[in-house]
């Protein structure tokens, strides 16, 4: 199986995305953030084993625990570099444009595979001006919740915003935990 690999060492790799994608930000802001996560899509697509058999599981969430820099991502794949560009610039977009963070999350939940909704999840997060509205609709989505790869990011999103939801979507979550159907697989 072909991997993708780096045309260039990784530090120039990482210094062409750092140094040059804000500039494309600054001029064609939506396109730049879809070419990313075209990028990402395709190396995703092309380190699967299998293709796309497992879509939208990438199993990213194994190299890269967190969407946010962290000290247990270990950080040596193609995605990686890509990962923190997608994140970079989905939050440069929103601080610019808080009314296009709709926009942002459409763009982002049209790439079907995990690690999009894994940073969508962050992004709510770290994002002030979230609206509460997408933030309860991921939220509520039991998939989220149910789902280990998305634990983290969606762990992070609950605890600073489950005080923001409505009564109805606080209830629906602390149904989910209370039924407890996760925790019995583990018991099992």
């Amino acid at each position: 199986i072909l991997k993708p690999q780096f045309r260039c060492d990784r530090y120039k790799y990482e210094k062409i995305l750092k140094d040059n994608i804000p500039a494309f930000v600054e001029r064609v802001p939506l396109e730049t953030l879809s070419l990313l996560c075209e990028l990402l899509e395709k190396a995703i697509l092309y380190s699967q084993r299998e293709g796309d058999k497992y879509k939208p599981r990438d199993f990213t969430h194994i190299v890269r625990s967190a969407i946010e820099d962290h000290e247990q991502n270990r950080g040596f794949r193609l995605e990686d570099p890509l990962i923190t560009a997608v994140r970079d610039t989905a939050i440069k977009l929103c601080g610019q444009n808080p009314e296009d963070i709709s926009k942002i999350t459409i763009i982002l939940e049209s790439y079907k595979w995990n690690i999009f909704r894994r940073i969508i999840l962050h992004v709510l997060r770290v994002s002030a001006s979230s609206p509460k509205e997408i933030t309860e609709q991921y939220l509520t989505d039991y998939t989220l919740f149910d789902e280990p790869g998305f634990r983290h990011e969606y762990y992070h999103l609950l605890k600073e915003r489950f005080g923001t939801l409505p009564e109805k979507a606080q209830n629906i979550i602390l149904g989910w935990i209370e039924k407890g159907d996760s925790i019995l697989e583990y018991i099992n």
